[in-house]
Order: C-alpha cells, then structure tokens, then sequence
C-alpha cells in the first residue's frame, strides 16, 4: 500500500491531487487547496493527501446516507424559502426576505 491515497502531478504553478474515492475520479488543484500552489515538501504533499482524502471519504459517506453534501450558502437560503419559510407569519416573511440595509454590508 502506498504511504498516501491519490497521486500528486506537477503543473506550471503548483500542484494537483487526483484521487478514486467510490470509483468516482476527483482531481483538486489550488482552487480548492491555496496551499497546493508553488512548492511543496514531500510531507506537505503526504499530509494534504491525507487531508483531502478523508474530506472526500467523508463526503461520499454523507452521501450515501442521503445527506447533502457541500452546498453554497445561496442553496441553502434557497431551500429554507421553499420549505420553512412558508409556514411563518406574513410579517417575519417580509422581514427575512427584505435585502440588508447599505450600512450593513459596508462593516
């Protein structure tokens, strides 16, 4: 057994890891591991491998329990307004639905 899961490929500016978790191929780069960019040591590249594979063995047991998996925040705002939403009192409907005032996005 090789002493980390995936394998690691040089590119022009840094790294990226492909890895099987499930049969299913995952290839991540620097835009989903920052630290993948420039030069790494060996250990770096064996501890990120580790990491990145739990993350994704983690996400494939979430899965197949029927869980969502990673999800953007506009999803999830998505999902409490066709489920939860619904069922309040028109005025809290409105209050929750009203955009933030510009003085508070500019803190």
């Amino acid at each position: 057994m090789s002493r980390h899961p995936g394998t690691f490929e040089r590119r022009v500016r840094g790294y990226g890891f492909i890895d099987r978790v499930n049969g299913k191929r995952h290839v991540l780069g620097p835009k989903d591991y920052p630290e993948l960019r420039g030069e790494l040591s060996e250990n770096e590249r064996i501890e990120l491998a580790t990491r990145a594979f739990k993350r994704l063995q983690e996400d494939a047991e979430r899965a197949a329990v029927g869980l969502p998996g990673p999800m953007p925040v506009s999803g999830l705002l998505d999902a409490y307004e066709a489920d939860p939403l619904p069922r309040l009192a028109p005025n809290t409907q409105k209050t929750i639905r009203r955009p933030w005032p510009d003085s508070a996005r500019s803190s």
